[in-house]
């Protein structure tokens, strides 16, 4: 919206988004909201080192021991890895991954809230996807014929004789 495109949520799935701006232009906010992003992430981890660093030195705790004889325990590092890799990224992901942030930024990408960015529709309080009534909501097997009386077979015909 800041940079003059319609944005707006689509009708086909909840999480999409629809717009009239070019390809190019989404490609380029994608880039800049990762730049962010990993911006943010790094002066996060920043701040936890420098905060772990001081809270070491003024802690100066006793080592823990062990119970059964007195001894004391090396301290165990913790891993501080939130998502662990379990496959590596195939080259070609990198090379598309670094040409697409290799492209200079685009000045009229901004992450400021525009004062449309809320419609009037979500401001009433209008939701858009109506939630299940119930769960595992919708089509159920068909109804199948309940037997409560004992079955007969049918008498068979007889036959017509011929004089």
């Amino acid at each position: 919206l800041n940079a003059g495109y319609r944005v707006s949520f689509s009708h086909a799935a909840q999480s999409s988004i629809k717009t009239d701006a070019p390809m190019s232009f989404v490609w380029d906010v994608m880039c800049a909201w990762k730049r962010k992003y990993e911006a943010e992430v790094a002066t996060n981890m920043v701040k936890d080192a420098s905060a772990d660093n001081h809270e070491r030195q003024q802690e100066k705790s006793p080592p823990v021991t062990d119970r059964d004889n007195g001894e004391a325990k090396p301290e165990s590092k913790k891993k501080r890895r939130k998502y662990p890799k379990k496959h590596p990224r195939s080259e070609e992901y990198l090379r598309v991954m670094n040409a697409l942030m290799a492209r200079p930024e685009n000045p009229k990408v901004c992450f400021d809230e525009h004062p449309d960015s809320n419609p009037p529709s979500r401001a009433d309080g209008l939701v858009r996807y109506q939630p299940n009534p119930q769960p595992h909501w919708g089509p159920k097997a068909r109804p199948s014929k309940k037997v409560t009386e004992e079955i007969t077979p049918p008498e068979p015909k007889k036959l017509k004789s011929s004089e």
